[in-house]
C-alpha cells in the first residue's frame, strides 16, 4: 500500500498557508504526514503544489514530496500527479487530506482492518441539521469520502478523474461496492480560520 497526502491547495479561504497551520504544536501538515509514516512508513508522498517552496523548507529532510505544477487545475489533477509517482507494483492507495486533524491513527488502523483487498474502503459519517425553533438536530444526510483506500483496480478511474473532481466521485460511483467505516471526524475539515478554531476547541475539550 501506498499513501498519498493531498495537500497542493494555496488555502484561499483560509487566509493564510492552512498546511503549516499549528494545530497542538505540529502543523496541519506534519500531523497528517506522521499518520502516513506510522501505516507506511516510507511508503507515502505528499502532493504539493500552491506555496510550494515556503511550505518545502518547512518539511523534514526525509519527507517524501511530488510537486505538482498544474495544481490549480483542482484537486483531481493532483491525485493523478500523485498516483504517477507511485512504485509500479502497488497493490493499494490511502488518500488523506491535510486537513483534518481529528483523524487518528486508530481511525486509519481501523479502515485498513476492513480495507479487503478488493474494493475501496472509505469514511463514512452523518451531517445534522438543526431545527431552532423546536430544539431538534436532525440527521440529514450520510455521506462517504475520505481518509478512503482504493485497490490496484480501481487506479485507472482515478488516473481519469476530472481535474476538478476528488476521489468522492469514484466512490459516490461505486456506493454497491464500498466498505463504509464510520468516522464522524473525518467530517471536520478545515477550510476558514474560523473552522480551525472550532476543531482546535473541539481538540482541546477532548484533552
Amino acid at each position: 500500500m501506498f499513501v498519498l497526502i493531498l495537500a497542493a491547495g494555496n488555502s484561499t479561504r483560509f487566509n493564510g498557508i492552512k498546511q503549516l497551520a499549528n494545530f497542538n504544536g505540529l502543523s496541519l501538515l506534519q500531523r497528517c504526514i506522521d499518520l502516513a509514516e506510522q501505516v507506511a512508513a516510507d511508503k507515502y508522498a505528499v502532493v504539493l503544489g500552491g506555496n510550494f517552496e515556503l511550505i518545502k523548507s518547512h518539511l523534514k529532510a526525509n519527507t517524501c514530496y511530488v510537486y505538482n505544477k498544474n495544481w490549480q487545475k483542482g484537486l483531481g489533477n493532483s491525485i493523478k500527479a500523485g498516483l504517477q509517482i507511485m512504485p509500479k507494483n502497488t497493490d493499494a492507495v490511502l488518500l488523506l487530506l491535510a486537513d483534518q486533524p481529528l483523524i487518528t491513527i486508530q481511525q486509519i488502523k481501523q479502515l485498513l482492518k476492513k480495507f479487503d483487498g478488493n474494493h475501496p474502503a472509505c469514511a463514512n459519517y452523518a451531517t445534522t441539521k438543526d431545527f431552532p425553533v423546536t430544539g431538534e438536530s436532525v440527521i440529514y444526510e450520510s455521506v462517504i469520502g475520505v481518509p478512503a483506500i482504493f485497490p490496484a483496480s480501481y487506479f485507472d478511474q482515478l488516473k481519469t478523474l476530472d481535474d476538478k473532481s476528488g476521489a468522492k466521485k469514484i466512490l459516490k460511483d461505486n456506493q454497491d461496492s464500498l466498505t463504509l467505516v464510520p468516522m464522524s471526524e473525518a467530517k471536520l475539515d478545515i477550510d476558514s480560520k474560523q473552522d480551525f478554531q472550532k476543531i482546535l476547541e473541539i481538540s482541546n475539550s477532548a484533552i
